[in-house]
């Protein structure tokens, strides 16, 4: 992979109802997939498959607010299942589609950060994003 700045590049616009991301590339390949930071959740149907565990762990974490946390241990006792920390942990795993089933917002309960499928910088810039922007539109509560 090189890096040239002077690489032109191509682009598209995907839309579905009130969704919309751009996807770009140079000539060399995929240089970027996102949106103009505006987007705090995802109104997009998913079509993913696992074990009513599973789904349930997917589900709960589709419900955390953009720039908030929650701990293993809090979706465990979210889904009704407060001894299963570790196949909580198993299943956010598993979890297929990154981002936009929030998985990254998930947290050790002391605070900590941990796993990320996408590596740990991933993770640390996802949460510093969302916490950056939760601060300036004002969207960030604290219990």
């Amino acid at each position: 992979m090189r890096n040239n700045i002077y690489s032109t590049i191509y682009w598209t616009h995907l839309s579905h109802e009130d969704w919309k991301i751009i996807v770009a590339a140079t000539s060399n390949g995929l240089c970027y997939v996102g949106s103009q930071n505006m987007r705090k959740n995802f109104t997009i149907p998913f079509d993913f498959h696992g074990t009513t565990f599973q789904l349930d762990v997917w589900k709960a974490l589709s419900e955390i607010p953009y720039g908030q946390t929650k701990s293993y241990s809090e979706i465990a006792n979210q889904i009704q299942k407060p001894r299963a920390v570790r196949a909580v942990g198993s299943a956010i795993g598993a979890n297929p589609i990154l981002i936009t089933v929030p998985c990254h917002r998930v947290i050790g309960k002391n605070g900590a950060l941990t796993g990320y499928r996408g590596g740990m910088e991933m993770k640390t810039k996802l949460l510093k994003l969302e916490h950056n922007n939760a601060l300036i539109s004002g969207d960030l509560h604290y219990a």
